[in-house]
């Protein structure tokens, strides 16, 4: 029988109690054996008494201690104390000085044209002038352990200003200012100030191909077969013809981006022109397009929107993760127009490569199969000549090793799945019409349009993609509601992180 002291200590723990510790001495568990239990009454303090003993004295969870003994429960594993978690300081934070997010959008008129000419497209600083502030991560609470020992607390982690061209870091770390007066450029999670290179005219024969390690203003046109290589933004007043474009931070072209199909534009940041006729565009932001977008390729990161009433899309092929909207989808000659969301090149690209290797070894199966069948049969007659036993026993070991090779391969396609229904949300949109030929492609799954029919709007609903009608005030309505769903759930996410 055990006897409970006045402090409640005993100098051992009674052998019919097993108490067990997590490994970060967090959670206590007891597990009372019947068989060796030899005291007359299973109390509390009984039960206490021991988890003291092994040195169990923090954050007992009374209520599961009353049950035990209440309900005499033995060989039954129960929580019986939890310590308290140490608290994860805050991560640093930076405080922009500017709009990192600016969206270069024009405006459209209440004649469905798009107004370019007040768009304020470029960002200065002054020599100084602070950029970014950082806010210091903060230290972590320190937890308690179930043994009353203290757990140490791991500090928010820090992170670097950044740090671009002509930017200088304050001595105390905490402030990103301009160098010298310049435009703000933030691409790639960077921040740089970079120069105003600004040309009357055109690019043509009288400039030759333009290199340019700031922001670069052109007043007129880039011709066909020059190049343009910006390291800051790119800003065109009139048209660009067949031209290979570079840029590191954002495009705005007033005019439209035409020719016989051989320009390119690759910017890193957002892209937006009035209209583009066979060309192609590389955005690894957002593309925005206030006309007509006529057999052409763009890919964008997030989205791609032509805006205003004369906005549409004939023939070419769109890809963006999130959505592509426009006014008129294809035409009514039946244009083939492809336009895919949900789309990620690389994680495209990976998912073929996997499911390819997974047919493949299914073929290679069934041929190994068969050809085991052939071998064996001579090997039971006796007429398996020594060669084809050699033959035989790699066949086998090929196909010993097929259950492996089918498990890894399923386990890497399970991890694209997961990584492309990330993009569960994504849409196509049609404000006004779709029409026959349009294909719309939302992650794996795709579907033609066979008729005339809009407004409407594209949505994947399990693995498969519904269209539905399209109502601008409603859409509006639910992705303000989603965007506030998803911005409280980052919130108790960075929450749980910072305890």
């Amino acid at each position: 029988m055990v006897r409970v002291t006045d402090d409640m200590k005993l100098a051992k723990v009674d052998e019919a109690f097993k108490i067990s510790v997590s490994h970060d001495e967090l959670q206590a568990y007891v597990r009372i054996d019947s068989e060796k239990f030899e005291g007359e009454e299973l109390t509390p303090e009984v039960i206490i008494a021991n988890l003291k003993a092994a040195g169990v004295d923090f954050g007992l969870k009374e209520d599961e201690i009353q049950r035990i003994a209440s309900e005499t429960l033995f060989n039954e594993r129960v929580l019986v104390a939890e310590g308290l978690p140490p608290q994860i300081g805050k991560s640093a934070e930076f405080e922009f000085c500017f709009d990192p997010e600016r969206k270069v959008a024009p405006k459209e008129g209440s004649d469905g044209r798009i107004d370019y000419r007040d768009m304020d497209f470029l960002q200065n600083a002054e020599p100084g002038q602070v950029l970014v502030k950082k806010i210091p991560p903060t230290e972590g609470t320190p937890g308690k352990s179930v043994k009353n020992e203290e757990i140490p607390a791991k500090s928010g982690k820090d992170k670097k200003l950044p740090k671009g061209a002509n930017t200088d870091i304050s001595p105390d770390g905490l402030t990103l200012s301009a160098e010298k007066a310049g435009t703000i450029v933030y691409a790639g999670g960077i921040v740089s100030i970079q120069p105003v290179t600004a040309i009357s005219g055109s690019v043509d024969l009288s400039t030759g191909n333009i290199t340019c390690r700031g922001s670069l203003k052109v007043g007129k046109d880039i011709k066909s077969d020059f190049k343009v290589d910006v390291n800051g933004n790119l800003e065109v007043s009139g048209n660009v013809e067949d031209a290979e474009i570079k840029c590191k931070g954002n495009v705005i072209v007033k005019g439209g981006f035409i020719g016989r199909g051989d320009g390119c534009i690759n910017a890193e940041g957002d892209v937006t022109l009035k209209y583009i006729i066979n060309q192609t565009i590389n955005s690894r932001g957002n593309v925005t397009i206030g006309g007509e977008a006529v057999n052409a390729k763009i890919h964008a990161r997030d989205r791609i929107e032509m805006i205003g009433s004369k906005a549409k899309v004939v023939g070419g092929c769109m890809t963006a993760r999130r959505l592509i909207k426009g006014m008129t989808l294809g035409a009514d000659a039946g244009t083939s127009t492809v336009l895919k969301v949900a789309y990620d090149t690389k994680l495209m690209e990976q998912y073929r490569n996997v499911h390819s290797e997974i047919e493949r070894l299914k073929e290679d199966e069934k041929r190994v199969k068969a050809a085991l069948v052939d071998l064996y049969r001579l090997h039971m007659n006796n007429k398996l000549p020594p060669q084809k036993q050699a033959v035989m026993k790699k066949l086998e070991e090929f196909k010993e090793s097929l259950p492996v090779q089918f498990e890894e391969l399923g386990l890497q396609k399970k991890e694209l799945d997961k990584k492309m229904a990330e993009f569960k949300n994504a849409k196509v949109i049609a404000e006004k019409d779709v029409f026959p030929g349009v294909q719309v492609h939302i992650g794996k799954q795709y579907k033609e349009s066979d008729t005339v029919r809009g407004p409407m709007i594209f949505e994947l609903y399990s693995d498969s993609i519904v269209a539905s009608s399209y109502d601008k005030q409603s859409y509006e309505a639910k992705e303000k509601a989603r965007k506030k769903k998803e911005q409280k759930a980052r919130d108790a996410l960075a929450a749980a992180e910072n305890r």
